[in-house]
């Protein structure tokens, strides 16, 4: 009987050294889940602090974006402002210079400012007495108002092929201020 209670010894012993081995490979099992769950974990928190690092680029070009449509609206208000000083120093510098001692020419150490005559340009008086010979017409034709005059052709014919006058336009010179730097 010592056989048998020893052979029952052994086989618990035999069993419980299964159940302990199964708890153990169960346990490995668990500590490979959890390790595989941590390094998942961790590449979503890698993820999450690439999203958030992409999330804040796209936020920081959108505020590029609107401070360039910013800058764009203050450079066009300083454009138009920067235009119509232009215009008035332009003005205020062509009648100084027409009414100097020195005739149309004035002249310093640093520039010449002074006054030429444009070319001559046609100027349309009244479109409907213009001759057929100086029209832009399309096919088919339309109503006077919308024809176009052929300027080039005026303007030789009233230059160069000495024509005294055309019905509906005149020539018209006008004068610029140039200004050279030294």
């Amino acid at each position: 009987m010592s056989n048998v209670v020893r052979l029952m010894d052994v086989s618990e012993e035999s069993a419980d050294i299964k159940q302990s081995q199964n708890a153990i490979a169960s346990l490995l099992d668990r500590e490979a889940v959890a390790k595989k769950m941590f390094e998942n974990l961790v590449a979503i928190d890698e993820l999450e602090e690439r999203l958030n690092k992409g999330a804040q680029l796209h936020n920081d070009c959108a505020d590029v974006v609107s401070l360039c449509k910013d800058l764009k609206d203050v450079l066009s208000r300083v454009q138009k402002r920067m235009e119509k000083m232009q215009g008035v120093v332009n003005n205020g510098l062509f009648d100084e210079v027409k009414s100097s001692s020195d005739g149309d020419e004035i002249e310093t150490d640093d520039f010449v400012l002074k006054t030429k005559i444009n070319p001559p340009s046609v100027v349309v008086d009244d479109l409907k007495i213009v001759p057929k010979k100086y029209r832009n017409e399309p096919k088919p034709l339309p109503e006077w108002k919308d024809w176009a005059v052929d300027k080039n052709a005026v303007k030789s014919a009233l230059t160069k092929e000495k024509v005294k006058k055309i019905d509906g336009v005149h020539l018209s010179c006008k004068e610029s201020l140039v200004i050279k730097l030294r």
